[in-house]
């Protein structure tokens, strides 16, 4: 198979699994967002990848954004927000600093693959993007390998959320770049 029809194959199905998404609560998340006084983001493993990338865009926006585990990240409290990212809804670290964030104060959003997990029970708003993570057993196996469905449809989740929160921050791609990191 060439890599073209491979990549549309894989295109085909995160298409296919958007379309069983739960994107209802995105506005609520997009406006908390937009009104916390500081944005934490964390995940673990490939989805700690794509949450960085989001805290990055949300520091070009101007927004207070910290990645979970930096020895630059503040204490959280009221005010704040925590967004969690699990593909499980069920990772031991993830869970621990979502009930901490909500200790301290801070509201909690997520994003996870299922809204009976434990992420998905804790956090308001939680979207919902079902693809297959690493720990499903027993589900079709599809073109992409473990938890690369959940990740690849965070990272698109999370990018249209930048867009939508570009308009409401009144962002554009140049105020963004003027933010952007300079000491590369």
């Amino acid at each position: 198979m060439k890599a073209e029809e491979r990549i549309y194959r894989n295109l085909d199905e995160l298409k296919h699994l958007f379309g069983a998404a739960e994107l209802e609560e995105w506005e609520e998340l997009a406006a908390r967002i937009a009104r916390a006084d500081g944005v934490f983001v964390h995940g673990s493993g490939r989805t700690r990848l794509v949450m960085s990338m989001f805290a990055m865009r949300l520091t070009q926006m101007g927004l207070r954004a910290y990645l979970v585990g930096e020895v630059t990240t503040p204490a959280i409290g009221k005010g704040d927000l925590l967004l969690a990212g699990s593909g499980s809804g069920e990772t031991e670290g993830v869970i621990r600093t979502a009930q901490k964030a909500q200790a301290a104060g801070a509201a909690l959003c997520g994003v996870t693959s299922s809204r009976a997990s434990s992420l998905g029970r804790l956090a308001g708003p939680a979207v919902i993007l079902p693809g297959r993570t690493k720990n499903i057993q027993g589900a079709p196996a599809g073109p992409l390998p473990l938890g690369s469905e959940f990740e690849q449809m965070l990272l698109l989740f999370l990018d249209a959320l930048t867009s939508r929160l570009m308009e409401t921050l009144h962002q554009t791609h140049e105020t963004m770049r003027e933010r952007h990191a300079n000491l590369e």
